[in-house]
């Protein structure tokens, strides 16, 4: 099985505080891959130093903050 990230270490990504419900970008520090069935799609998380320590599911990370926008405005 390969598995491909959208991001990696060190990539600035922009997302929503959940505490905030703000928009916030920082730098990837961790990377955390877990597969539970070899079937099933793997939950991708990205670990940020925002303040304080936030883990964020791949699907919520943006590479900017006008894509992050475009996003929220289509639902």
């Amino acid at each position: 099985m390969d598995i491909k990230t959208k991001f990696s270490i060190g990539d600035v990504i922009y997302t929503v505080d959940t505490d905030t419900l703000k928009i916030v970008s920082a730098p990837i520090d961790i990377i955390s891959i877990t597969v539970i069935k070899s079937d099933e799609k793997p939950t991708i998380m990205y670990g940020l130093k925002t303040g304080k320590f936030k883990s964020v599911t791949e699907d919520k990370c943006f590479s900017s903050a006008e894509e992050l926008m475009r996003h929220l405005t289509q639902k």
